[in-house]
Order: structure tokens, then C-alpha cells, then sequence
């Protein structure tokens, strides 16, 4: 009887251990189901985040959401058969890792948008830049304009200005001076500024408007022996006013006028 006794208390104290066990791995699982639920909560929140801070990535994240969602009620639902088998288990540490994965993607997503963030603050800063250089171009635009509109003003004014060398009356000493090679030389602003004449007639008509200095220079025939001869000339070519008048056009003539004698022979 008492042996009885004693072997039906040691199978209700294993009872007790094993029902103390499956308390404590109860607790367990309880405890990891928490976590995990934690970890889904937070990550329901990024998600929650992400959408709300870049539109253009929604789908992306509420198809993370739904899955996260999704994996959410598979793990309640495990939750009361976690302690039956242990294929359930193997279950609930594949939905976990599920979860992981999916909050790296959450993680890669929001790096990504971080990226676009910094390309679209530096296409601002681009833009910034650039409406401040249209801005002074605009200004030099406006400038060249005024330029422009100014010497549109002067277009009806300017008249033609012709420059030339004419032999002297004795033919003889027109013989022995005559020049090889005349050469004008105008303002820089004209093109080609620089003229080379190399028969006669020695001359040259341009059209131009306002004030400069012109250089004729006379290349001599090889038996005078001597250097070429420049002629420095002001052509001024507008009224002494200064002041243009569109219906009378400014005609003002000047010359240099210079006479080359026939050398004279010493022994």
C-alpha cells in the first residue's frame, strides 16, 4: 500500500515537473511571440513613415505592409499551436526571418529615398545656379541691346570716306616716284583692317561712322633707295557737333595732301 502511495505521488510530482516545463516554454514562446510582435509593430510604423514621407514609393511599401501584415496574424495564429509541434515552430522562426527580410527592405527602401532626396535638392541647387546665370545673361542681353538700339541710331548716318594716291603732274618724276605698294591701314573694328593695294589705282572707299586715325604707307620703287613713307591721317566722320541728325546725313570731307619733288641729283 504505502508502495502504492509512493509511486503515485512521484508520477504526480513528474506530472507537476512536466506541467512546469511546459509553463516555462510556454513563457518562452510567449516572450519570443512578443518580441516578434514588437519587431512587426515597429515595423508596421517605418512602413507607416515611408509612406507618409515619399508617395512615389507607396505601392513598394504597402505591398511590404500587407506582407508584414500577413506574417502579423500567421504568427497569432501560431501562437496557440506553437506548443503542439514542432513544425509549427520550424514555421514561426521562417515567418520571423521573413520579417527580417522584409524590414531590409524597408531599410534599402528608405535609403533610396534618402539618395533621391540628395538628387533632388542638388537639381534645386542646379537650378538655383542656373536662374541666376540666365538672370545675368539677361542683364548683359538687356545691355548689348541698349548697345544695339544705339547704333541702330547712327545706320542712316554713316557715309563712305575714300582714301588714295594721285601722281604728280610731270610724268618723268612720276616715272621715278611712283609707289610699288600702297598699304591703308583703318580701324580695328573694320574687317580686315589692314589693305594692301599693289596697282593702281591706289585707293580704298569704306563706310563706317565716328572718329579714328588712318595710316597710309607708300612703298617705293626699288631705284629711290629709301624706306616706305607713312601718311597719318584723323578721319572724323560726323558733324563737329557730335550730334547726328537722321534726315541730313553728315558729309564731311578732310585730306592730307602731300607732294613728293623730284630728288635731286648731287656729284
Amino acid at each position: 500500500m504505502n508502495f502504492a502511495c509512493d509511486l503515485q505521488d512521484d508520477v504526480i510530482l513528474s506530472f507537476q515537473a512536466r506541467h512546469a516545463e511546459s509553463r516555462a516554454e510556454a513563457a518562452t514562446h510567449q516572450e519570443q511571440l512578443e518580441s516578434a510582435r514588437q519587431q512587426l509593430q515597429a515595423s508596421q510604423l517605418r512602413v507607416h513613415e515611408l509612406v507618409e514621407s515619399r508617395n512615389r514609393q507607396r505601392q513598394q511599401v504597402e505591398q511590404a505592409a500587407t506582407a508584414a501584415a500577413a506574417a502579423a496574424q500567421e504568427i497569432v495564429r501560431l501562437k496557440a499551436e506553437a506548443c503542439r509541434a514542432q513544425p509549427l515552430q520550424d514555421r514561426l522562426m521562417l515567418l520571423e526571418q521573413q520579417a527580417e527580410h522584409s524590414t531590409t527592405d524597408l531599410e534599402a527602401t528608405h535609403r533610396q529615398l534618402a539618395v533621391l532626396s540628395a538628387t533632388v535638392d542638388a537639381a534645386n541647387d542646379a537650378i538655383v545656379d542656373l536662374q541666376a546665370l540666365l538672370e545675368e545673361r539677361d542683364e548683359d542681353v538687356a545691355v548689348r541691346d541698349a548697345e544695339l538700339a544705339a547704333l541702330r541710331l547712327h545706320l542712316d548716318n554713316t557715309f563712305q570716306n575714300s582714301a588714295g594716291c594721285e601722281p604728280v603732274a610731270d610724268e618723268a618724276a612720276a616715272c621715278r616716284i611712283a609707289a610699288l605698294e600702297v598699304t591703308f591701314v583703318l580701324h580695328e573694328s573694320f574687317q580686315n583692317p589692314r589693305r594692301d593695294v599693289e596697282m593702281p589705282p591706289y585707293e580704298l572707299t569704306e563706310t563706317g561712322w565716328g572718329e579714328f586715325d588712318i595710316v597710309v604707307v607708300l612703298h617705293f620703287r626699288d631705284d629711290v633707295k629709301e624706306g616706305p613713307l607713312e601718311l597719318y591721317h584723323r578721319l572724323k566722320l560726323y558733324d563737329d557737333a557730335g550730334v547726328s541728325n537722321p534726315k541730313k546725313p553728315v558729309v564731311l570731307e578732310m585730306y592730307d595732301e602731300v607732294v613728293l619733288w623730284q630728288p635731286i641729283e648731287t656729284f
